[in-house]
């Protein structure tokens, strides 16, 4: 789990380094939620298996992880947007 962390421990306050960061994140993360032995499965099974199935099967997990991550950054865009909207028509 530190490893997964890593990225975000020597972060510092750019904001460059804060996207790189993000991106270092979902890619480990992917790494530690598709196991090793599920690989060599789908090395074994036949092509349809192999070929369509085994993709999405490892593809999932990082889509999942940056819908999840995009969704909250468009939520936190979003929250600050209408605070500086009514911000700005009521006071």
């Amino acid at each position: 789990m530190e490893r997964i962390l890593e990225p975000f421990l020597k972060l510092e306050d750019h904001m460059e380094d804060l996207f790189e960061a993000i991106i270092d994140f979902i890619l480990n993360l992917w790494e530690e939620l598709t196991p090793k032995k599920l690989e060599q499965w789908f090395r074994k099974q036949k092509k349809i298996v192999r070929y369509i199935l085994g993709p999405i099967y490892y593809a999932l997990p990082l889509i999942l992880i940056v819908l999840i991550i995009g969704i909250i950054i468009f939520l936190v865009i979003g929250i600050i947007t209408l605070i500086q909207v009514l911000w700005k028509k009521y006071f």
